[in-house]
């Protein structure tokens, strides 16, 4: 899985351009958290010129790191069963 997503990296996922996929992904709070994160740390990291504050804290799931070339608004957000359901559409 880490060559696959290491591959995917180096090549900005190019094979997969135009791809488009949506769907309903049922999301645990830790989950939403590191997806908060994802689309919050650009807004928090320093502008050139200026010393960052702290290092920027490691991933500790490989694919979070594709989700730079990555595209997925979310369209929905809905309880169900009493779980978060995310309905999102990806594109590559």
């Amino acid at each position: 899985m880490e060559e696959l997503i290491k591959y995917l990296k180096e090549t900005q996922m190019e094979g997969l351009k135009g791809m488009k996929i949506e769907g309903e992904i049922p999301v645990t709070e830790k989950q939403l958290n590191v997806l908060l994160e994802q689309f919050v740390r650009p807004q928090l990291e320093p502008k050139p010129g200026t010393e960052p504050t702290s290092p920027p804290a490691a991933s500790a799931n490989p694919m979070m790191e594709l989700l730079p070339y990555l595209k997925f608004p979310i369209l929905d957000v809905k309880i169900k069963d009493g779980k978060l359901i995310l309905k999102v559409r990806v594109e590559v």
